[in-house]
């Protein structure tokens, strides 16, 4: 099967296929294949980060996805029954495969008013996160991506979190662009507003 039609079909794959097919293609061929692809969900990723955020909300609470490429995580979290809303401003020009607003993260915020945000593959030397902190509404963020050190982001979304807390959550294995022989690249960091 060709890359292109695998991440195409709009399902996600466990995690044991997805590395199956990394090993077969190799991670240059897949995000040559597929250039916009950054994180790749599996079954078991996308159930325990909607099982973690449906602990933390009330069941009309907003969670608000930023910068959100192809729409791909929105559709896979609203599908467990999460209300997510996915925007991008489309600066990248990727092409969403599922529903996604034009707008800017700043404005999304002012409109929606989210109790969560998620973040996945911030663009690098960028740091969203003090919008994040300064909206009222935010009770979380989710930040899914390199780790500290890595191309998402800059180093202030790590070390500047004021009011916030990191919260430390293992969800299963991430697989993403950067990885090559090992999958160890990627990682999900909650920052949660204290009281």
């Amino acid at each position: 099967m060709f890359v292109t039609e695998i991440f195409n079909k709009k399902e996600l794959f466990t995690i044991s296929t997805l590395v199956e097919i990394v090993k077969q293609k190799g991670m240059f061929n897949l995000i040559t294949e597929v250039p916009n692809l950054y994180e790749l969900f599996s079954a078991e990723y996308i159930s325990a980060l909607s099982d973690y955020i449906k602990s933390r909300i009330n069941p009309s609470d907003l969670i608000l996805e930023v910068g959100a490429g192809d729409g791909r995580l929105a559709h896979f979290l609203r599908e467990r029954g999460l209300n997510v809303v996915a925007i991008d401003n489309f600066e990248w020009e990727i092409t969403p495969l599922f529903p996604v607003e034009e707008l800017d993260y700043k404005e999304a915020l002012k409109k929606y008013n989210p109790a969560i945000v998620i973040c996945s593959w911030m663009p690098y030397f960028a740091d969203w996160t003090p919008a994040f902190r300064n909206t009222r509404s935010v009770r979380e963020y989710i930040i899914i991506g390199e780790f500290p050190g890595g191309c998402c982001g800059n180093e202030t979304i790590w070390s500047d979190h004021e009011g916030f807390e990191e919260i430390e959550i293992d969800f299963p294995l991430q697989i993403c662009r950067t990885d090559r022989d090992h999958f160890f690249h990627s990682g999900t960091f909650i920052f949660r507003r204290m009281e």
